[in-house]
């Protein structure tokens, strides 16, 4: 589907590691975004699929989660407007590490591997803000993981 450029070029801005491009390589970037309409619980792609899109939420709610063995769900995040995920698909090859759902009717852009690729190898300064914004969320899910074992139920609901 088509995209107004202002659209896609304000959604790439909302991720944190597209916000320094300059308003060219924005525009250049946001003509390989496509934005896709899920329904209510949708699931947009389950653990173990093949990967290689990053996602952009522009309208919505989307649940991150991990399926255990039971059926249960280990919930990771629930992302709204500006919130991106994915990211992990976009460095290697390997499969989804969770599924993502819909809880309600949602837009995503989407942007291939290849193109964010790209913009990596030409851009170091970007490459540096994406490792930058990686590693925040790899402190975010440790702090997450940390509280599971070593604080109790009031100390975690305190959180």
């Amino acid at each position: 589907m088509a995209i107004a450029p202002q659209s896609a070029i304000h959604a790439l801005q909302s991720v944190p590691f597209f916000a320094q491009l300059s308003s060219s390589e924005l525009h250049d970037l946001s003509r390989a975004l496509v934005r896709r309409r899920y329904n209510p619980n949708q699931v947009i792609f389950h653990l173990g699929d093949p990967a290689g899109l990053l996602y952009i939420v522009d309208t919505g709610k989307i649940k991150i989660y991990y399926p255990n063995a039971e059926g249960q769900e280990v919930v990771l995040a629930i992302l709204g407007r500006n919130d991106f995920f994915g990211e992990l698909a976009l460095f290697d090859d390997s499969p989804r590490s969770a599924t993502a759902e819909t809880l309600e009717p949602a837009h995503v852009y989407t942007l291939h591997r290849d193109e964010f690729m790209r913009y990596i190898r030409q851009n170091p300064k970007f490459a540096i803000k994406v490792m930058s914004t990686l590693a925040k969320r790899i402190r975010q899910m440790n702090e997450q993981i940390s509280d599971v074992f070593f604080l109790d139920l009031p100390g975690r609901l305190a959180r």
